[in-house]
């Protein structure tokens, strides 16, 4: 992966945990790509491909690669990594949790099966905490508490000054994707399909829909709706109060990558290079149009630009209103992490163990 950018300037932008928000709306409504060009900015070359979101605060750039080594590169180039939540017999797993940044601290999900609070003035661990199974889920921050699941389909609040657990809830199934928030209501997406609703000060929860077929992609929310979508190429949208599913859409192929949604839009793309706009309260497909390739993982927009990667390497951005396509990018390998957008650029990752 490189760094491109609409332009040359980079602005102060945030992007600091996994769906950008606490919705996973994986929307950045004040950077800005909307130039008829996409330059490279810089390259970093890591050597095991990332396989996180690239989290961006104050332009110092966090990821964790395919061996769950975090990495910390400031605007003057200087890198520190942290090996906390690294796994020793490492087989490069394809998903690594995104880190997430809030305060003077780096929360870290780990290979290892453990929770990490690393200080980022000192670069010291504040603590650790043990899991039931690796962790592949980016951890969300909420005020003190941190939620996270692991592999063995157990979520967990961490009291964050201290890392003490402050309640467990148990899916059954596997929990690889970050939790999303509706009022204080976690959302969790088991691989297995099964959607669950956990509030979040008591940890008691209940399942509330079950997805044909598995979910690789976060759940997504705005203030009343929950989007989910899974590997049948169903989108479901859910309602909390009373629980019931709203409208359903289903695609030809796969959803494995984090659709992002918009007032106007969730915008959902597809393993065979489908990418459609759906109106979030009716569901009705708003437009569709097609790339070459896949689309494997997560979408991102700025503003009113979509910006999609495919597994053929290409970043493609498209006017959110009229589908017209803006400008595209080729990274000549495939898109190996979601987009994110901080200021007005564009950061991701490549198989080739670029950044």
């Amino acid at each position: 992966g490189m760094l491109v950018s609409g332009r040359a300037a980079a602005e102060a932008g945030r992007w600091a945990t996994f769906g950008h928000d606490h919705g996973n709306r994986r929307l950045n409504p004040d950077a800005d790509l909307a130039g008829d060009s996409a330059t490279e900015q810089w390259v970093l070359s890591v050597g095991t491909p990332a396989g996180s979101d690239v989290i961006v605060v104050d332009e110092t750039v966090y990821f964790t690669d395919r061996n769950g080594i975090t990495y910390r590169v400031t605007p003057s180039g200087e890198t520190s990594t942290y090996r906390a939540g690294a796994q020793t017999d490492t087989d490069d797993e394809t998903h690594t949790p995104a880190p997430t940044v809030e305060g003077n601290h780096l929360y870290l999900g780990g290979l290892n099966g453990t929770i990490n609070a690393i200080d980022l003035t000192t670069g010291e661990t504040t603590w650790t905490y043990e899991t039931e199974g690796p962790v592949y889920a980016p951890p969300i921050v909420r005020g003190e508490q941190l939620y996270v699941g692991c592999d063995e389909g157990v979520v967990y609040a961490v009291d964050r000054p201290s890392g003490d657990e402050v309640w467990r809830y148990g899916t059954d199934g596997t929990v690889t994707t970050a939790a999303c928030v509706i009022d204080d209501t976690l959302i969790i997406a088991a691989q297995d399909g099964t959607i669950h609703a956990v509030a979040s000060t008591s940890g008691s929860g209940e399942g509330i829909a079950s997805m044909d077929g598995d979910v690789h992609a976060a759940p997504v929310a705005n203030s009343s709706r929950v989007y989910v979508t899974s590997t049948q190429g169903v989108v479901q949208a859910i309602t909390l109060d009373p629980t019931e599913t709203r409208w359903t859409q289903e695609f030809d192929a796969p959803v494995r990558g984090t659709p992002t949604l918009t007032a106007e839009g969730l915008y959902v793309g597809t393993a065979d290079g489908s990418i459609a706009a759906l109106d979030p309260t009716s569901g009705e497909r708003r437009w569709e149009t097609t790339v070459e390739g896949g689309i494997q993982t997560g979408l991102a927009t700025a503003a009113d630009i979509l910006l999609v990667g495919t597994d053929t390497g290409r970043i493609l951005a498209f006017d959110t209103e009229d589908r017209e396509e803006r400008w595209q990018f080729d990274a000549g390998t495939a898109i190996s992490t979601p987009l994110s957008v901080a200021g007005e650029l564009l950061y991701f990752g490549t198989e080739d163990g670029s950044v």
